[in-house]
């Protein structure tokens, strides 16, 4: 079980990396604050997902013996899922999707 809490503690990594990734390139690369507004949207709905992901991690490690790690990526994994969903529904919710070209 150890093994699979480990792997998707690396998921969950690897999806907030890239969803900062996507915010950064595509903000960059933005030429209007439509496209700005849609590699945000991108950017925090890989962060919801990698909270989410977090969490799961967290309650694979609840039968080893890391359960106070669990309960720790549990908690702080579904305060960012939440985080970035109210920011999404509060200040992104009418961004166009993002296109890449």
């Amino acid at each position: 079980m150890l093994v699979w809490c480990l792997l998707l503690l690396a998921a969950a990594i690897v999806l907030m990396c890239r969803a900062a990734l996507t915010v950064v390139r595509g903000g960059s690369r933005a030429h209007s604050s439509a496209e700005r507004r849609a590699a945000a949207a991108g950017g925090c709905r890989l962060g919801v997902i990698s909270s989410l992901v977090q969490a799961l991690a967290g309650v694979v490690c609840l039968d080893s013996p890391a359960a106070v790690w669990g309960w720790v990526m549990i908690f702080l994994g579904l305060a960012g899922a939440s985080a970035g969903y109210l920011v999404f529904r509060r200040f992104l919710v009418d961004a166009p999707v993002w296109s890449r070209r």
